[in-house]
């Protein structure tokens, strides 16, 4: 007879500053913000837990670098185990504009994409802000829920079938349902100009200038995304989407692709996430 699996019950995990300090360490069950950091380094889900998947991520990452663990230490953060982590990653400075204060981000959605989608982002930011230029983080990861909830808008039930009825589909947000965006998997984002003070979703109706302002800002925010090796959305067609990045071109690692690897391992977003690292690290060679 199998004997059931205990579930793991997760604490508040001590702060970065004391695990720096050497007075505490980060170990399997502990949850938090110090959590998120280290998996953030480990290019793996951020989702303040210390479980199995992390302790595991944590122990290879240890054994690749050689690194002396004590007995019963592999698979734990101490002060070592952290600054080894913390000096293997190297994300672009982001330099903003005096005004900006960094609020390119105030919902935190980076932290809920792929690490890799994030830090290149983070180095459009820093390339827009070189140039005088700011935008707005509006959407990162979406849950499979929130994508149907966009779906909906601008249609209705039409013989139990949801379509949209104005002509060309005018009040429609997106083309996918859930389960089928680059949103779901944490491999887009959308991102809008932000003009004197105020996101943009919408060209200005305001004087010429401004809105030639907001094209420069626009293009700029797809132009650096794709100098990053990001997929930029105002250069389709249908649905023209100049707001939204992405990590993958249309047909390297598309949504249907993500959901069928998403759900033969259990609904994880994990596994979605390794393989785009692999394909990430296969395309960049």
């Amino acid at each position: 007879m199998l004997t059931p699996t205990a579930t793991l019950t997760f604490t508040p995990a001590p702060s970065l500053d004391e695990v720096r300090a050497g007075s505490k360490i980060l170990e399997k069950g502990h949850r938090g913000e110090a959590v998120a950091h280290v998996q953030r380094l480990l290019s793996i889900q951020a989702d303040e837990k210390f479980g199995k998947d992390t302790e595991g991520a944590v122990a290879a990452f240890q054994r690749s670098k050689g690194m002396q663990i004590d007995p019963g230490f592999l698979g734990k953060v101490g002060r070592f185990t952290l600054a080894a982590l913390e000096q293997s990653v190297k994300l672009p400075p982001v330099v903003v504009v005096p005004n900006d204060a960094g609020n390119f981000d105030p919902r935190s959605l980076l932290d809920g994409v792929h690490p890799e989608l994030r830090k290149r982002v983070l180095g459009v930011v820093a390339a827009l802000a070189k140039k005088g230029m700011q935008m707005r983080i509006s959407d990162g990861r979406r849950t499979f829920k929130e994508q149907d909830a966009i779906f909906k808008k601008g249609r209705h039930l039409v013989n139990g079938e949801l379509k949209c009825i104005r002509k060309n589909c005018a009040g429609t947000v997106t083309n996918a349902r859930g389960g089928f965006s680059n949103h779901n998997y944490g491999l887009a984002i959308d991102a809008y100009p932000v003009l004197e003070g105020k996101i943009r979703f919408d060209v200005p109706s305001g004087p010429a200038a401004l809105r030639k302002r907001f094209f420069e800002v626009q293009k700029a925010i797809g132009e650096e995304g794709e100098r990053l090796g990001l997929t930029w959305g105002g250069r389709w067609t249908n649905p023209f989407d100049p707001p939204h990045l992405q990590l993958f071109g249309q047909k390297e690692l598309p949504p249907r692709e993500c959901l069928e690897i998403f759900r033969a391992n259990g609904d994880s977003l994990q596994a979605v996430w390794n393989e785009a690292t692999r394909r990430i690290n296969e395309r960049d060679l």
